[in-house]
């Protein structure tokens, strides 16, 4: 009987270890896929001086190149005929100099399908990063929502979480978005860590006053201070990630949408 029950315990406990094995090794699968997919595909439709973020080292930029960098503006274009002929979904581009944020933005009829699927259409946990499916596709609405996975591996939009440091924060001023038609820089101007249900992901604003409001109270909320001038007349683009301080916690940095091209 007792050694019965010790060989039950043994059988448990090896399945127990395949299972986790194989997991890990799904996991592992997917990163090293969905890497490929994304490095691939800013070899293959950009053209940039600064080349892929990924092959440079996180945060390896000082104040004063990327004060050089944004005064010139990021020489990056994208050739958006030819990855729209890969998704018809793709309505953008998002780069941060310096991290790996370098992807394509898509937008699809949910905001479900994105989270589990790269942008070839193959099922993968890391996703894609895509603007939430209320907004209008050209990024003209008054307040607009992107939104990435926290993945373990340092990609997608894993980085964002950084910006709680000042010090990240004065490295990493700007980002970049770009779309079929314009080229948007964005200046950061406020990082918090919020709950998925709060205020912060309201949209609409027909009335100047409450979207005022809302201006000060994502300001409000942020954990580094900044000088960058937010008004009514300016549009906010947001980038949203989990975060895991507390359930359903997000991090979230608001940027202000500033055009260039």
């Amino acid at each position: 009987m007792k050694k019965f029950i010790y060989m039950s315990i043994m059988t448990v406990l090896i399945g127990v270890f395949i299972y986790s094995l194989y997991n890990i090794y799904v996991i592992q699968s997917e990163y090293e896929e969905s890497n490929s997919t994304y490095e691939e595909l800013v070899s293959d439709v950009s053209n940039t001086e600064t080349g892929h973020p990924t092959q440079t080292r996180e945060g390896a930029q000082s104040s004063q190149e990327t004060e050089k960098e944004t005064k010139s503006e990021v020489n990056l274009n994208i050739d958006f005929p030819k990855l729209q002929k890969i998704n018809k979904d793709v309505i953008g581009w998002i780069y941060n100099p310096g991290t790996v944020i370098n992807y394509p933005v898509v937008q699809g009829k949910d905001n479900s399908y994105y989270l589990k699927h790269l942008i070839n259409g193959t099922y993968n946990a890391s996703g894609t990063p895509f603007l939430d499916c209320h907004m209008k596709p050209d990024f003209s609405d008054k307040n607009m929502f992107i939104y990435g996975h926290h993945m373990k591996n340092g990609s997608m939009f894993s980085s964002i979480t950084k910006y709680k440091e000042k010090d990240y924060y004065n490295k990493h001023k700007y980002m970049y978005l770009l779309t079929p038609t314009k080229k948007y820089r964005l200046e950061v101007f406020s990082a918090y860590i919020t709950k998925a249900t709060s205020d912060t992901y309201m949209r609409g604003f027909k009335e100047n006053d409450k979207f005022k409001k809302y201006i000060d109270y994502i300001r409000g909320l942020s954990l580094i201070k900044t000088d960058v001038d937010v008004t009514i007349k300016d549009t906010v683009v947001s980038l949203s990630t989990c975060t895991y301080e507390y359930e359903n916690a997000r991090f979230v940095v608001h940027t202000k949408r500033v055009e260039i091209q």
